[in-house]
C-alpha cells in the first residue's frame, strides 16, 4: 500500500458503481515550503554549463 502513497490512513469514496481509495495525505504535501527553501539558497537554478558538444548538434539540424 505504501507504493501507492498509503501510509497510516486512507480515504474511502463511495460512488454509484465503485469504491475509490485515496491517500489521506496529499502526495506532494510540504513541497511548497521545500521549493521556497531551495529558492532562498539559490538551489532552484538550472546549471549554466552546456552538456552537449556543438559538433553533435550539427547532425540534428
Amino acid at each position: 500500500m505504501e507504493r501507492y502513497g498509503f501510509k497510516d490512513n486512507a480515504e474511502i469514496v463511495m460512488k454509484r458503481d465503485s469504491i475509490e481509495l485515496k491517500a489521506a495525505n496529499a502526495p506532494r504535501q510540504g513541497w511548497d515550503e521545500a521549493f521556497l527553501q531551495m529558492h532562498s539558497k539559490g538551489d532552484d537554478r538550472l546549471p549554466d554549463n552546456d552538456v552537449l558538444d556543438d559538433d553533435l548538434l550539427e547532425e540534428w539540424k
